[in-house]
């Protein structure tokens, strides 16, 4: 009996630690943004993790119909938190990440991004 009681209490504690860690662990998610009419054909992924020690958080465009060279501006709840640049394949990336000491956004469900024109276009946008 006294065998059964410590295996309960082990599990117990357990599934407590498991939940604790899965708090501050934070959004681990990925997102298609939808395009705007302006730009039907564009793709755009947003990923966001947080495995509670570090935070990393990705846009990757494809088929963007704007001249090589052209600066993308990516929001986060309004907020600008970098740019990213039309190559010449019609593709763009952003990347940050905290372990290399760079800012990342705090995103939470129900986040919206949003991937705009320099001049404030929006390209395409979505919700964590």
């Amino acid at each position: 009996m006294k065998a059964l009681k410590t295996m309960v209490v082990a599990t117990v504690l357990v599934g407590l630690v498991t939940l604790d860690v899965e708090a501050r662990a934070g959004l681990n998610s990925q997102i298609f943004l939808a395009p705007s009419a302006n730009f039907s054909g564009v793709k755009v992924k947003a990923r966001y993790r947080d495995n509670g020690r570090h935070r990393d958080f990705r846009v990757e465009a494809e088929n963007v119909r704007l001249a090589p060279g052209t600066r993308l501006v990516i929001t986060v709840r309004g907020a600008t938190v970098g740019t990213m640049v039309v190559t010449n394949l019609r593709t763009a990336r952003f990347n940050v990440t905290t372990e290399l000491r760079q800012t990342v956004p705090e995103i939470a469900r129900g986040s919206v991004v949003q991937v705009k024109t320099q001049a404030g276009a929006i390209i395409a946008s979505g919700t964590f």
